[in-house]
């Protein structure tokens, strides 16, 4: 017997991400480490926001997920924003955001901590500097709370996850580890330095700019080399 399939959308409700709403395509833009595509070969130089790993994620298909990007802003606030009269939530914001982007503007800052911060989510010229992530957050910027191998500002204001717990979506994986895979194959390894040495002095790859500093650095390679052939 397959099981029962109560939104008869052709997936048995056991292993389907949204049991009760019709969605074949099974598709999660903010999906869990353990549901992140294999590793390419060689490292991609980039990947879309549903297909690496992430620090912050959960295991709901998009159409049942009030939040698909898991930014924190909904996605039926954020395809309101930008709106003249009125402002909306997010007074800082030029245009509606993207709801499956956590990062509309591709600057490297989530879109909530550019509205809280009061810079432009929707510009990529304007984003929030570290120091000003630290500041809000009442840290300086070397501040690791939780010890994870990424600090407070960096957090806060590039992924959106937990500065006090090493495991913000519960998914087995430390977010430091998830952040230092990058080509997202859940082992840190040769792999992922050389992702990252490739793209050495970018100012445009999110990705492997791990430490969300505006450029790919030896600040990069030290987060890969600290979780070096840690999986999970």
């Amino acid at each position: 017997m397959l099981g029962s399939d109560g939104d008869g959308d052709g997936v048995v409700d056991g292993i389907d991400n949204c049991p009760s709403n019709s969605n074949a395509d099974q598709l999660n833009t903010d999906s869990m480490f353990s549901y992140s595509v294999s590793s390419a070969s060689p490292p991609v130089a980039d990947a879309p926001p549903g297909d690496r790993t992430r620090p912050v994620g959960d295991a709901m298909g998009d159409a049942c997920d009030a939040d698909d990007d898991n930014d924190g802003i909904s996605d039926a606030v954020e395809g309101t924003l930008g709106v003249p009269s009125p402002p909306g939530p997010c007074v800082s914001a030029s245009a509606p955001l993207d709801p499956r982007n956590h990062d509309t503007d591709s600057d490297g800052a989530m879109d909530l901590a550019e509205c809280t911060l009061g810079t432009n989510p929707a510009d990529g010229a304007l984003r929030p500097s570290l120091t000003a992530c630290a500041t809000h957050l009442s840290v300086t910027v070397t501040t690791d709370t939780d010890g994870d191998g990424i600090r407070d500002a960096v957090e806060f204001c590039g992924y959106g996850s937990s500065r006090t717990a090493t495991d913000t979506d519960l998914d087995g994986c430390e977010d430091g580890l998830e952040v230092a895979s990058v080509d997202t194959n859940r082992v840190v390894n040769s792999n992922d330095l050389l992702a990252v040495a490739l793209q050495f002095s970018r100012t445009d790859r999110l990705v492997q700019d791990i430490d969300k500093n505006g450029i790919v650095n030896s600040n990069d390679l030290l987060v890969v080399a600290s979780n070096f052939l840690r999986v999970c």
